[in-house]
C-alpha cells in the first residue's frame, strides 16, 4: 500500500490511501487545522504512518503537522503545532528514517529542526538551529551540529546541510 501525496482542495488539507495498484484502501480524509488555510505541504511516511507538515496563520505562520496512520486514517484531526515561534516559518520539509521524522523549516534566513516520532512527540524542544544565515555561523551553532550528527550516528563535521540529515534519515 502507498499514500498519496497530501494536497490542497476548497482551502483544506486531504490526503487518501492507496494500494500498490492504484486502488482506494482509504476515503479521502480532511484535516482543518487552527488558523488559516494550510500553506506549503510536504509529506515523508514510515511504513504505516504518515506525516504531512504545513504551514498554518496563528499570529504568525507556524509549522503544523497531522499524522495519518494506515488502520485508522487521520489521528490528529486539528493538526498540531511543531513549532510556534515569533514571527513567521517558512519553507517546511519532512524526511523518514531510523523510526523518526526530521522536519526543518527556515526563519529569517536560519533552518530549524526537530525530530518527531511516530506518535507524534517533538523531541526537540526548543527546536535545533541547524543552520544560521550567511556568514552568521557561529559556536551555538556548530555545537549544536555537531552534538545532532553525534547522537544520530552522523559524521561528525559539523556541516549543516539539511540534504545530510534527511539522507541519513532515509537510510
Amino acid at each position: 500500500d502507498g499514500w498519496a501525496t497530501p494536497f490542497l482542495k476548497s482551502s483544506t488539507l486531504r490526503v487518501r490511501r492507496t494500494s500498490a495498484a492504484g486502488a482506494l484502501v482509504l476515503p479521502e480524509t480532511v484535516l482543518v487545522p487552527t488558523g488559516s488555510a494550510p500553506e506549503q505541504l510536504d509529506a515523508a511516511s514510515l511504513d504505516d504512518v504518515l506525516l504531512s507538515v504545513f504551514l498554518a496563520r496563528d499570529a504568525g505562520l507556524d509549522v503544523w503537522g497531522a499524522r495519518f496512520e494506515a488502520d485508522a486514517g487521520l489521528v490528529d484531526p486539528l493538526g498540531f503545532a511543531i513549532t510556534n515561534l515569533a514571527g513567521d516559518e517558512l519553507d517546511p520539509a519532512v524526511g523518514a528514517g531510523a523510526n523518526l521524522f526530521l522536519v526543518a523549516w527556515s526563519k529569517g534566513g536560519d533552518v530549524f529542526a526537530t525530530r518527531v516520532t511516530r506518535q507524534g512527540a517533538l523531541l526537540d524542544a526548543p527546536p535545533l538551529q541547524v543552520s544560521t544565515g550567511p556568514g552568521t555561523f557561529g559556536p551555538r551553532t556548530d555545537a549544536a551540529t555537531r552534538q545532532f550528527q553525534k547522537e544520530h550516528g552522523l559524521p561528525v563535521t559539523g556541516k549543516t546541510e539539511l540534504e545530510q540529515f534527511i539522507w541519513r534519515l532515509d537510510t
